[in-house]
């Protein structure tokens, strides 16, 4: 065995052991989400409890997506360890474009509103153009049990004739 490979066979063991042992973590978590959500699906729990049950899965599955970047993180510290470092900058630069195209999209993502965009009759509404049907809707009046009210696509259909 050459002193290269004595190097690299303890470090992809290590990695080996991170990814593997991350992902029976992940899917014990995406596992149980969807067992307690499931559960209380069938005993009547309330909405909310099954929401609480469900953001245990997306963090199941936020564990999954972080599972490349533990892997980036054990590499930097492996090679600096070992004082090899021209992998330890070139993993480091790694790890950064990762951290940065995480900072962006988080950045993009605060600029949007919650609602970035809805389909209406396969038609694209704009966020501005929702919160005029929503205004419209509040502003109508109220009617006396048994009458109909108009419905967001019927609400919709006034606001584009009142356009043209």
């Amino acid at each position: 065995m050459s002193r290269s490979t004595q190097k690299v066979a303890p470090l992809e063991c290590l990695l080996a052991g991170t990814l593997s042992y991350g992902t029976l973590m992940a899917s014990a978590v995406v596992c149980a989400g969807l067992g307690l959500a499931m559960i209380g699906a069938r005993l009547g729990a309330p909405r909310l409890a099954i929401l609480r049950d469900m953001r245990i899965a997306t963090i199941g599955i936020a564990l999954f997506i972080l599972l490349p970047v533990a892997r980036v993180i054990v590499m930097v510290i492996a090679y600096l360890r070992q004082r090899d470092y021209r992998l330890s900058a070139i993993a480091l630069l790694v790890l950064t474009v990762i951290l940065l195209g995480f900072a962006v999209g988080l950045a993009g993502r605060r600029g949007k509103t919650a609602a970035a965009s809805m389909q209406v009759r396969g038609e694209s509404v704009a966020p501005h153009e929702i919160r005029d049907i929503s205004r419209m809707q509040d502003s109508l009046p109220v009617k006396a049990a048994g009458t109909r009210t108009p419905s967001l696509c019927q609400t919709t259909i006034r606001v584009e004739e009142n356009r043209i």
